[in-house]
């Protein structure tokens, strides 16, 4: 399963070198892979599509004070848009 999340970010270049050092926090949640997609009008909205197990790790992950704090740090603005999807075909 995964999860999509929209943000809108004050600096990229921030977020994104703090998003890269905390790869083995994510990967310590049961994250198995991600990829990270950027608006092509608007530089500050990202769009990041994370790989899970199931469900309750990614929901684990998504309350953690690990992402609030990492989140803070790195410029995010407003809350995220958080999805649960699945892989259809």
């Amino acid at each position: 399963m995964f999860m999509l999340v929209k943000i809108e970010l004050q600096n990229f270049s921030l977020w994104k070198s703090i998003w890269d050092k905390e790869k083995t926090v994510r990967e310590s949640y049961g994250c198995l892979s991600e990829k990270i997609y950027r608006n092509s009008v608007s530089d500050k909205e990202v769009f990041i599509l994370t790989e899970w197990e199931d469900i309750e790790d990614a929901q684990e992950f998504g309350m953690s004070d690990d992402l609030r704090k990492s989140l803070g740090k790195s410029g995010g603005l407003g809350r995220p848009e958080v999805s649960f999807i699945d892989e259809i075909s």
